[in-house]
């Protein structure tokens, strides 16, 4: 497994934050059955589902843990492993699955690579050392 790869809890095989959900039910003010899944993985039971690529940037991922603070969790452990999972995309946003998930004008042109890092020869008709 690579550095920050993140496990399907039903599957065992390896998710992409774009192909992954965090999903739970939701019973009042109690959360039970907490589980990072493949969107085609994720329990039919489950009342509630957020997609894992938003849950890997910053904001998304503080969101989700701020609005388990309001609630009765009713396996806590689980809800901890999933925030361990997920901590080190927010953690560190210069990941390239950072880079894939917020696409912007120069985003996902090479992959890894954030915009102001791409090297201004690759624009037709401008110098690689001039400036805007």
């Amino acid at each position: 497994m690579q550095e920050y790869d993140v496990v399907c809890d039903t599957c065992g095989r390896s998710v992409a934050p774009d192909e992954g959900v965090v999903s739970w039910t939701t019973e009042g003010a109690r959360e039970r059955d907490h589980a990072i899944t493949h969107a085609s993985c994720a329990p039919a039971a489950a009342t509630d589902r957020l997609e894992l690529r938003l849950l890997i940037v910053p904001n998304g991922f503080l969101g989700f843990v701020t609005d388990r603070f309001a609630r009765q969790i009713a396996r806590p452990e689980v809800l901890a492993s999933i925030v361990w999972a997920l901590a080190p995309f927010s953690a560190r946003p210069d990941t390239g699955v950072e880079v894939n998930v917020l696409r912007a004008a120069t985003f996902g042109t090479v992959f890894g690579v954030k915009p102001g890092e791409i090297r201004r020869s690759r624009v037709p008709g401008r110098d690689p050392g001039t400036a805007r």
